[in-house]
């Protein structure tokens, strides 16, 4: 006891294994012993010692509660639902109010971790009203900061907000750091899906010093996968994986897979905005087979996102479009209001550069109307829709709502997140640029190649700079878009984005006959049309008819014929 209470856990567990080995009958003795190697982060040493004391006393529901946690850590979720029906029974027939709130909380996390919000919030309420009316003020945090949860999942976020606040009060006001730093964590957690990062900072970095200074090794690790998170999606990549490396480091051997998934998903994450695409794919990929493997909707959903977001980069189109149709069933199948409206906006982003843009414009609307039901709307999720519509109105040529559109976008996040201001100010540039502006959009996309390059993201730099070379272009600096439609081919044939690759041979081609250099021209126009022509082998027929139905590819195939015919564009 004493060597637990100074966390040496592992002098505790020779001390409870000794205990034990002497009294190798008494079921307690075996429960004492899984709690030291659950404290020591041995889940295997864990679990056959509770279930050592279930066998010797079928009815020490205790035992029978332990177990079902790391099931349900370990996504044993069959396992887990039935060791929580054997405690409750054994907790009701004895009376023990305590027992029952914490099975009622233990089955609402379950729930909610397979995404079943609806029981979820149901077995939370339970225990917390239970919790309540005993004055268990332990308890009554965890239900709450897991009612914070559901809300979130549900698109509320002010009620989650309030779940999240009161349990920072009821922790604070009762001395309980431990449950005060992971309140701090989850209250964060709230702000950053409502896209307000400061402040999602701000309660992550509370949370973290709280969980240092207790030396609460588990809450420590929530709060530096969470700060990788956020740091990953502002484009701070290494910094977002040093976090994620070190909470990585503590839930691999502790057994904690739903977490071990996650943190894996970010690091992919950032392998994809490095460029690293096939070390990118074969991480989510693996964290697929691993969903699907222990039935995981949720974790399922977020790895055919993640293989869907590699593919659009790798202009993969139809083929992202399958896995975002999928995550888009599973999350409908869960009921998560904002996730389904996240679902909603990458479907439109595959479906607009197919050209299927009626299909797109609906799934952004169905995608706004979620965003805007929360408690002064989702900030973050609404940034992706106009960010999205912003990209549409471009390709359509509607350049007045595309600069609107971007210009949303950077109301809703400013540059806190930088690889979305980026792409807003490509859009907004470009606009300008197509309608007589061409200075002031080079100025605004010269802010987005700057953005782009303190990111890192060679996808995302690669864009602005062609971006860039079409505003140079449209203002009359032939040499200048020259350099940079060229610099931009270069990365775009390295990672094989034929699509992007065609392009931007085409605007070398423009910027070289303007400078009146036509047999240059004349080359750089027949690589556009190689490239065509393997993009058309490439994606199919079909996909790539509906592609080249777009108005700005059928304007760019014109000026590319004129170009071939050595005619110089207008």
């Amino acid at each position: 006891m004493t060597s637990t209470a100074t966390r040496d856990f592992a002098q505790a567990r020779k001390a409870y294994d000794e205990i034990a080995r002497q009294t190798p009958k008494e079921a307690y003795a075996y429960v004492d012993l899984g709690r030291a190697c659950e404290k020591a982060e041995d889940a295997k040493c864990a679990v056959e010692n509770y279930l050592r004391a279930t066998q010797l006393d079928p009815n020490y529901a205790t035992a029978y509660l332990r177990v079902a946690v790391l099931y349900t850590r370990q996504q044993e979720y069959q396992s887990a639902a039935s060791a929580l029906d054997k405690a409750e029974s054994i907790y009701t027939d004895t009376g023990l109010a305590e027992g029952r709130a914490e099975v009622l909380y233990r089955r609402g996390y379950m729930m909610r971790a397979v995404g079943n919000n609806a029981e979820a919030r149901s077995q939370l309420q339970q225990s917390l009203n239970l919790a309540r009316a005993n004055g268990y003020e332990t308890q009554q945090i965890n239900a709450l900061l897991q009612l914070s949860a559901v809300a979130s999942n549900e698109n509320d976020a002010k009620g989650a907000q309030a779940y999240a606040r009161e349990a920072v009060g009821l922790a604070q006001s009762n001395g309980m750091e431990n449950l005060v730093a992971l309140s701090l964590v989850d209250l964060g957690v709230t702000f950053y899906l409502r896209g307000d990062y400061a402040e999602a900072e701000k309660y992550y970095k509370q949370g973290l010093e709280f969980a240092e200074r207790n030396k609460a090794q588990r809450v420590r690790a929530k709060a530096l996968v969470n700060l990788g998170s956020l740091r990953i999606s502002q484009g701070e990549t290494d910094e977002g994986v040093r976090y994620v490396e070190q909470a990585l480091a503590f839930y691999q051997p502790g057994g904690y897979r739903k977490e071990s998934s996650q943190a894996l998903a970010m690091l992919g994450r950032a392998n994809r905005q490095k460029g690293n695409y096939a070390e990118a794919l074969k991480a989510f990929e693996q964290q697929l087979e691993l969903a699907e493997r222990v039935s995981d909707p949720a974790q399922t959903s977020l790895a055919h996102t993640e293989i869907g977001n590699v593919l659009i980069q790798q202009e993969k189109y139809a083929e992202a479009l399958q896995h975002f149709d999928e995550s888009y069933r599973l999350e409908k199948s869960l009921g998560g209001a904002m996730s389904i409206g996240y679902s909603m906006v990458i479907r439109a982003d595959a479906l607009w550069r197919l050209g299927r843009y009626e299909e797109a414009r609906g799934m952004l609307a169905q995608a706004a109307a979620i965003a805007g039901k929360t408690d002064g709307g989702s900030r973050d999720l609404l940034a992706s829709v106009s960010l999205t519509d912003a990209h549409m109105a471009l390709s359509e040529r509607r350049f007045a709502d595309a600069k609107a559109k971007g210009q949303q976008v950077l109301a809703l996040v400013g540059e806190q997140n930088k690889q979305t201001a980026s792409q807003a100010k490509q859009v907004i540039a470009l606009a300008q640029a197509f309608t007589g502006a061409a200075t002031a959009g080079g100025q605004i996309c010269r802010e987005a190649l700057d953005l782009a390059k303190r990111v890192g993201d060679p996808w995302l730099f690669s864009n602005a700079q062609l971006a860039y070379a079409e505003t140079l272009l449209e203002g009359g600096d032939a040499q200048g878009a020259l350099t940079n439609a060229l610099e931009a081919q270069e990365s775009f044939a390295r990672a094989g984005q034929r699509e992007s690759e065609w392009r931007a041979w085409l605007v070398a081609a423009g910027s070289a006959a303007r400078a009146g250099k036509g047999e240059a021209a004349r080359h750089y126009a027949s690589r556009a049309a190689s490239c065509l022509e393997e993009l058309q082998r490439a994606w199919g027929g079909e996909v790539f008819n509906t592609y080249q139905a777009r108005p700005d590819v059928q304007l760019r195939r014109r000026r590319l014929g004129e170009l071939s015919a050595g005619a110089r564009p207008a």
